[in-house]
């Protein structure tokens, strides 16, 4: 029954000697993630915790990009606030510890988050580690403050909302789809999935269906054509034509590589 909190830094091999079921907050940035998951992108991180680790709840850490709040019910974004940074060094332990004394005195999470970005961002603006770390009513003056940097969050939120659309929904989502539940007119909705993807929405589909039949080549016993059914792909040609030019073998070779 107790409340177990890890921040995992800086991280090594050991981490892989630990129970992560027991763990109730995981608090760790972008580097740590990747150790643990294999994913460096913290969308795909996230998505590994919430497979694998579904009562665990997340904070990921992005350095000037803000942070995130996961658990199973909701995901929060949290913006870094404008600083002239002179040393990072105390930055994790600050949020870390800002986060977790949030969370003690009943603070709600999306006030947790602002203090420990807040306190974080006045701390890399000082030299030192542990002389940089703010007292509480300095951060509760300064909050109010300062600006928040969250441009490129918003960003990543919609990118985000996008790619658990494409994944929970693989065989049927369209981009008019994804559009009514954005809010966004059908023209804006491709406009913004180029800009965040660097493909159009017909490409970024056939990507995540490729990757999701790489899994399963990879995990599972079923057949190719059970597996280009799963995904949705319609045409079996297709799918081996795109599946050689992404991965450079046939699907069969490709599993044989991990059998």
């Amino acid at each position: 029954g107790m409340v177990i909190i890890l921040n995992p830094s800086p991280i090594n091999q050991k981490i892989n000697k630990i129970d992560l079921t027991k763990i109730s907050y995981l608090i760790l940035n972008q580097t740590e993630a990747k150790a643990i998951t294999g994913n460096s992108d913290e969308t795909s991180a996230l998505e590994y915790f919430k497979k694998n680790y579904p009562k665990m709840k997340i904070v990921l850490t992005l350095g000037k990009s803000g942070s995130i709040y996961q658990d199973q019910a909701q995901t929060l974004y949290q913006a870094s606030y404008q600083v002239d940074a002179l040393d990072t060094t105390a930055a994790g332990d600050t949020f870390t510890g800002y986060f977790v004394s949030g969370l003690m005195k009943g603070e709600q999470l999306k006030n947790a988050m602002r203090l420990a970005s807040c306190a974080s961002a006045i701390s890399v603006s000082r030299k030192g580690a542990a002389p940089s770390i703010p007292l509480f009513n300095e951060v509760k003056d300064k909050i109010s403050l300062m600006k928040e940097s969250d441009a490129n969050l918003e960003d990543k939120r919609i990118k985000h909302d996008i790619e658990i659309l494409i994944e929970q929904n693989l065989l049927s989502i369209s981009i008019d789809e994804i559009s009514k539940k954005l809010g966004y007119s059908l023209v804006y909705t491709g406009v913004i999935i180029k800009k965040l993807f660097g493909v159009t929405y017909k490409e970024l589909l056939i990507e995540k269906r490729l990757n999701v039949a790489s899994e399963l080549l990879k995990n599972s016993d079923l057949s190719v054509a059970e597996i280009i059914e799963k995904v949705g792909y319609e045409n079996q040609g297709y799918f081996r034509k795109r599946f050689m030019q992404k991965y450079g073998k046939k699907p069969l070779e490709y599993r044989n590589l991990y059998r």
